[in-house]
């Protein structure tokens, strides 16, 4: 084809040149310019810029319409269509801002499909869904309505332009001279893109059209039979069949997938990787390419690094690999919106106040304002005084700019657009922009190391290939469950020849994609996976990645398979795989503090290579001197560094003291803490506000006991049994009616009280619905000792609820812990990861006093933090029992399976630090709360604690 193209330049005629990816059109323009000396008469280009260089000398005075003006346009049709009642069906959703982003691409989609919007419902009613059939219905009015909207505010949408360009195929002076058209590296045309190609080659017969797809495997011929191959055909192209890839091990694997057919023999050239988190998949990749640079096998530009999820990979690869000089075409760039300066910007220009006027009014007002605050001039004042650094400086002065040129591409873009909308509304759009636009801060780099997402492969060839994130659901990506259309209905549309992305053919280029990438290697292919997602969940290996590994018969291969790697393993530094200096500096500090013998023969070396590292990592002596006092701290002897006093200054401590719940807490939120006011005997006076707490606190506890006590109906709220028993509770605290203060004071309690039970009742009555069995308070303050459960240690602790169920009228032994709380929750996970002891004793407690009582073994469903004042709750609930619960959503749960092993496991860790307060162990956190978390309470101790994070 390139000959080809050369022969059309060299008699003076012009040729256009389709590819599908910046990486194959940058290849062909390189391939040209070689064989040609240049690229005079061709453009090497995608199909959308061929459209608009078609187009462009008919547009006229109208305009190019921007995608949050079409989403703003859309807005106002479908308020005038609801107005006069022409749509019914998304009544409810038309002003979201998501649905009408999803309707602009549902119109797009279908638009590239050339068809009319009564065309479109035609083919929904052909098939016979009924739900189908009302969308498309309301569709075809909206699109309607938005074509005539766009006409007379003078706009076009890149769909037009195609129908543009279609219209002036044999006038526009754009294809004057082109004698040869070349489509290469497609799969599939929309069909909009196919039906000006055919115009084209029909107003102008003498053009020639070539095709060419990258590669021909049995796979890949039989979904293009039907897709690019037909359209060749109906635009009478010249196909040609050349694959991109050499003859070789991959091609031939690439030939073979999702065939059923097997390599015949191994190949020790394809490897495949696992990683415990992001991370490490890109560390470990990294390190293999440095090798192998390092060892002279390639050159970085003929490395190529795939993933179908840069927005997760992205920024890692880039980090990781400026961390070992690996240099990238990728470029490092930062979000517009994560830049302090713009985002104090925006913050200080969203307070301005503004009325409803046009929408290039308010960008222009916004630029006046924004210029009068000088921010160039403070920046450079900011540098020059070297107050913040050249990369500060730089920085914020691009992502000034970038700010400034949205505003005024706003005002340029929106200036025939009359419509009115408020302050507020425009504000959106604005911040909506600045999330979408990203800064250089490093320019990428042509000869780097190549970081695609597989799309872009599509007839280029790299020595090595690294395919990162071979995970279900990363890719495969996951068909997408939200637009305007659901995956069943897009199947349904495919079938009638009206494709808008149906999952199953998605499905299909997915497998192109990988067969594509696995064939552009040509000495080493990597395929890499996670274990576990970011949170620790389990992540399955990829289907694509199971199919590879059967066809290279890779389960017979063990060497060709990396085994599970850990985070253990990921830490684990050795000396042969340190490719960084923050790699070199971290395993010089972890093998400096291990033990070794005195005549082990690693000591000098280590030495050597620590001191040689301080010269370039000076913050290295700050680590000695934190060992050190790190050392003090953790000595078995007494020092000013730790909190060991040992067991003879803790003898209150003996076998008769009873512990309860919140001591374990307290101990373990900070020991030293635990230290001063359990064993000085030292107490810091609540201040007025905690203590009205309390006391509110200590009210609500009681007026519930008081109300469930021999109440039989909880099903139901006794609106006047509360008023009853919260005046008892008042009388009993001493709260008369002597002044309004007081008055009001009950009413509230009251107020919150009644709201609890009716929402408590309501709670109860839907388990009632859902199992037919009765959940009723069975404990109420109860007050529970005991002696045993916890290694001997004594344990006292009193139970605000526990709800019993019953089946008949007989208990069933499944119950439910309630420790009531005032605004304060907390879910499962907070529970776990910050080692809450209260309701997992309170479970123990409860458990062993059931066993005896029912004499059965009873069965916990959940534990749960009951907030009186929200009437709502979290805490530890059993997977299995959540919608009986009345726990609906995305909430953290434990399966029953694993319930009683987290249960033993926070025992045996309140066992542990029973023994540390009973020896006298109260050294000082790692971490203290007070200082690391985000909360609006001080420690009461700062004044004399030792915790210093620094």
């Amino acid at each position: 084809m390139l000959e080809e193209c050369i022969d059309v330049l060299k008699r003076g005629k012009r040729v256009v040149y389709i590819a599908p990816s910046r990486e194959l059109i940058e290849h062909v323009r390189q391939k040209i310019a070689e064989r040609f000396g240049g690229l005079i008469n061709i453009d090497v280009i995608v199909i959308d810029e061929m459209e608009k260089n078609c187009a462009r000398e008919f547009m006229g005075k109208r305009r190019l319409l921007p995608e949050d003006l079409g989403i703003m346009v859309l807005k106002q049709v479908m308020g005038k269509l609801a107005h006069r009642e022409e749509i019914n069906f998304y009544l409810k959703v038309y002003t979201r801002y998501g649905f009408l982003h999803s309707m602009v691409k549902a119109i797009k989609r279908i638009r590239r499909q050339y068809i009319s919007p009564g065309e479109f419902l035609k083919k929904a009613r052909e098939a016979g869904d009924e739900i189908l059939v009302k969308k498309a219905e309301e569709i075809a009015v909206i699109c309607d309505a938005y074509s005539e909207k766009l006409r007379e505010l003078g706009f076009l949408d890149l769909e037009d332009l195609a129908l543009v360009a279609m219209e002036n195929a044999d006038k526009s002076s754009y294809l004057d001279d082109v004698e040869l058209i070349v489509i290469d590296g497609y799969i599939n045309l929309d069909r909009i893109d196919r039906q000006l190609l055919k115009s084209i080659k029909q107003k102008r017969s003498l053009l020639r059209i070539m095709g060419h797809v990258p590669m021909n495997t049995p796979f890949i011929d039989r979904f293009i039979k039907d897709e690019i191959y037909k359209d060749f055909e109906e635009m009478g192209a010249e196909v040609v069949k050349k694959d991109f890839a050499e003859d070789g091990i991959f091609k031939e694997l690439a030939s073979c997938l999702f065939t059923g057919n097997r390599l015949s023999v191994l190949s020790s050239d394809i490897k495949v990787l696992n990683a415990p988190c992001l991370e490490d998949e890109v560390r470990q990749v990294a390190k293999i390419i440095k090798s192998i640079l390092f060892e002279n096998k390639t050159i970085p530009e003929k490395i190529a690094v795939i993933t179908a999820d840069m927005e997760s990979y992205g920024d890692c690869i880039s980090e990781v690999f400026e961390e070992m000089n690996l240099p990238t075409n990728q470029g490092r760039y930062l979000k517009l919106s994560t830049v302090p300066v713009i985002r104090d910007l925006f913050i200080n220009l969203s307070t301005a106040e503004g009325d409803v006027q046009k929408v290039s009014d308010h960008a222009a007002k916004l630029m006046e304002m924004a210029d009068k605050l000088n921010i160039k001039q403070k920046l450079n004042e900011l540098y020059k005084n070297k107050t913040i650094s050249s990369y500060i400086f730089i920085r914020d002065l691009k992502a000034y700019i970038s700010f400034m040129e949205i505003l005024n591409d706003i005002k340029r873009e929106y200036a025939g657009f009359d419509e009115e909308i408020p302050f507020e509304d425009f504000l959106d759009t604005v911040k909506r922009r600045i999330e979408e636009t990203t800064i250089s801060v490093r320019g990428r780099n042509p000869a780097g190391i190549k970081i695609l997402d597989p799309d872009l492969l599509k007839g280029t060839v790299y020595d090595y290939v690294f395919f990162l994130g071979l995970n279900e659901g990363i890719f495969p990506r996951i068909p997408a469950k939200g637009g305007i259309f659901t995956p069943h209905e897009r199947e349904l549309l495919f079938k009638l020849g009206v494709n808008l992305e149906s999952p199953a053919w998605e499905l299909s280029r997915e497998k192109i994609r990988f067969i594509l990438s696995v064939a552009s290697a040509q000495k080493g292919l990597y395929l890499s996976y996670r274990n576990t997602d970011e949170d620790g969940g389990y992540l399955i290996k990829s289907p694509f990645l199971e199919e590879l590994i059967f066809v290279v018969n890779l389960d017979r291969d063990s060497t060709s398979i990396a085994g599970p790697r850990n985070m253990r393993q990921r830490f684990a530094l050795k000396a042969g795989d340190v490719w960084s200096l923050k790699e070199a500096v971290e395993m010089a500090v972890l093998e400096r503090y291990v033990p070794l013998n005195a005549n082990d023969s690693r000591q000098p070396a280590h030495e050597l290579i620590y001191d040689a590292l301080k010269g370039r990592a000076g913050w290295l002596s700050a680590v000695d001197m934190a060992h050190g006092i790190e050392e003090k701290r953790n000595s078995p002897e007494s020092s000013n560094y730790n909190g060991r006093v040992g067991p003879g200054r803790v003898f209150r401590f003996n076998e008769n003291y009873y512990f309860s719940p919140s001591q374990l807490n307290s101990f373990n939120l900070c020991p030293f803490r635990y230290f001063v006011e359990r064993v000085l005997g030292v107490t810091v006076e609540d201040d007025e506000e905690t203590a009205f707490a309390r006391d509110k606190g200590n009210l609500y506890h009681t007026v519930l006991r008081k109300y469930y006590e021999g109440y039989e109906n909880a099903l139901e709220f006794d609106e006047q049994r509360l008023i009853r028993k919260a005046a008892e509770a008042f009388a009993d605290a001493g709260l008369g009616d002597d002044d309004i203060a007081g008055i009001i004071y009950k009413k509230e309690i009251t107020d919150v009280l009644k709201n609890f039970l009716t929402r408590d009742a309501s709670y109860l009555s839907e388990y009632f619905r859902q199992t037919g069995r009765l959940l009723k308070p069975y404990y109420l303050e109860k007050a529970f000792f005991d002696e045993s459960i916890f290694s001997g240690f004594k344990i006292c602790a009193r139970v605000d609820r526990v709800d019993l169920e019953y089946d008949g009228g007989r208990p069933t032994g499944r119950f439910v812990i309630y420790d009531y709380k005032s605004k304060a929750r907390r879910n499962l996970r907070k529970c776990l990861e910050d080692k809450d002891f209260q309701l997992i004793v309170y479970y123990h407690l409860a458990k062993k006093e059931l066993s005896k009582e029912l004499n059965m073994v009873p069965e916990c469903i959940a534990l749960l933090y009951y907030d009186i004042e929200n009437a709502k709750s979290e805490g530890i609930i059993v997977e299995e029992e959540k919608k009986r619960l009345g726990k609906k959503g995305n909430i953290d749960t434990i399966s029953r399976s694993n319930f009683e092993v987290v249960m033993e496991h926070f025992k045996n860790l309140a066992v542990h630090m029973l023994r540390e307060i009973r020896e006298g162990n109260f050294m000082l956190p790692k971490r203290c709360f007070f200082t690391n978390a985000f909360t609006t309470y001080s420690c009461k101790y700062m004044s004399v604690c030792r915790f210093n994070e620094e």
